[in-house]
């Protein structure tokens, strides 16, 4: 290949004849080539290097990106993606970019993790919101048990841990908490939910999640979830459900109007953990639908167990969310609450009216079911039984206990109630009532 070495300082009309015989005319910017060659053919000087060395430039245009003289790039698309198997995404075999301690840097790993030694901003993190709450499940890692933490049902309902609506189909099922480092060591969580229904017996364990009815929703059509749980059988032997299924329902127990949404298939993630892609493909606002339905069947064994379960948005299964306990709590209390405790007012000469107006530890969804019972000390005075509240006569030193009498509840509200007597007036004088409830408005 013939070099071209054009003089230095031409002057205008100097010629210059190259190795390849074309005869060249400095136009005073440039050098141009006579008819023997394309006359759109131009040249200029680039003294002090022959291509040997390194090339020092100024500026470079490459179609939608610019090389800036201050060491930055410029893309003209706003975004810029690093490749090396033409998928679009960094995956090669070395990390890219370092830093020196102390000083800033990004870092992009191979193990698909990044170092950033300042603020990170983003407006968005897997399509949700960057703080807490992406959990969607309430208890998931089942530390609430307001009901025991032992049962053995024939029947559905809300029997086990806060939150979970039991399904036996008429079967003897044994729902029972469990330490989930002996059960299932590598969830992050304390407890596991086992449940040991007969041989071959389908068992269902679900969350109805609270929607406001007849409004727009998160669950929007089209928007993509991810559900993830930690399983296994005791002795963590794998396991999976043999389904999961969601839906947007009237209740736990109601099948009336439920519309069914897309799950894709269940993956195991790792370890223990499982997840599988839930797709909203109706999410049509309606004045009957109160809830969105996540259900769990069991495998046809004789015991199964989970914890960590987490319905959160966007495609990808994330680190289990930690809830500090008195906030989980306060969410398991919305929908369900045991008072156990010694409620007490004073008598009212001659009415039937025997307390104030008692609040729940936190507003519910709706007026709940309120059951009162007898507060109940051992050797002090009778307890336990329904519908009835512990009588006192304070006139004594030390108290004691008078009867029960019975009551009723003569109003609720979705944040207080308030009981009556239903056996008569009240006595007079220095008589108090003692007494416990439970409140439940469950889904």
């Amino acid at each position: 290949m013939a070099a071209l070495e054009f003089p230095l300082n031409p002057s205008m009309g100097d010629t210059y004849t190259g190795d390849n015989n074309v005869i060249y005319y400095w136009t005073g910017q440039y050098w141009q080539a006579n008819d023997q060659e394309d006359l759109k053919a131009e040249f200029v000087n680039i003294t002090g290097d022959n291509m040997t060395g390194a090339l020092t430039l100024g500026e470079v245009n490459v179609p939608k990106i610019t090389l800036n003289p201050t060491g930055t790039a410029t893309f003209a698309g706003g975004n810029a993606k690093i490749f090396t198997d033409g998928a679009g995404y960094f995956n090669g075999t070395t990390d890219i970019g370092d830093y020196v301690a102390g000083t800033s840097g990004i870092r992009l790993l191979t193990d698909g993790s990044a170092d950033f030694t300042g603020d990170v901003q983003s407006t968005s993190q897997n399509t949700s919101q960057l703080a807490g709450f992406r959990n969607q499940i309430i208890n998931g890692d089942f530390r609430i048990w307001q009901r025991g933490t032992n049962s053995t049902l024939n029947g559905s309902g809300y029997w086990s841990a806060d939150r979970w609506y039991v399904h036996t189909n008429g079967s003897s099922t044994q729902y029972t908490r469990l330490d989930a480092s002996d059960q299932i060591p590598d969830a992050p969580c304390p407890y596991v939910l086992r449940f040991v229904p007969p041989a071959s017996t389908q068992t269902f364990v679900r969350q109805c999640i609270e929607l406001t009815v007849g409004m727009k929703t998160p669950f929007t059509s089209g928007s993509v979830w991810t559900l993830s749980w930690y399983s296994n059988r005791n002795g963590n032997v794998a396991a999976q459900p043999a389904g999961v299924e969601c839906y947007f329902a009237e209740s736990a127990a109601g099948v009336g109007n439920s519309v069914a949404n897309t799950v894709g298939p269940i993956s195991n993630i790792g370890g223990n953990r499982y997840s599988c892609q839930v797709t909203i493909t109706n999410a049509a606002i309606s004045s009957v639908i109160k809830c969105l339905r996540v259900d769990f069947a069991n495998p046809a064994v004789t015991d199964y167990q989970m914890t960590g379960v987490q319905l959160e948005p966007g495609p990808v299964a994330t680190p289990f969310e930690q809830i500090p306990i008195q906030t989980e709590l306060a969410l398991c209390q919305r929908y369900y609450c045991d008072q156990a405790i010694d409620q007490e007012s004073p008598a009212k000469d001659a009415y039937y009216f025997m307390s104030p107006t008692c609040r729940f530890p936190v507003q519910m969804p709706t007026g709940p079911t309120v059951t009162v019972y007898s507060a109940g000390v051992t050797g002090s005075y009778a307890g336990g039984d329904a519908n009835v509240v512990t009588e006192l006569n304070t006139n004594q030193y030390p108290a004691t206990y008078n009867t029960t009498r019975a009551c009723s509840v003569d109003y609720i509200a979705a944040n207080a109630f308030r009981i009556s007597s239903s056996g008569g007036q009240l006595n007079a004088g220095n008589f108090t009532y003692h007494w416990s409830y439970f409140a439940s408005a469950e889904l």
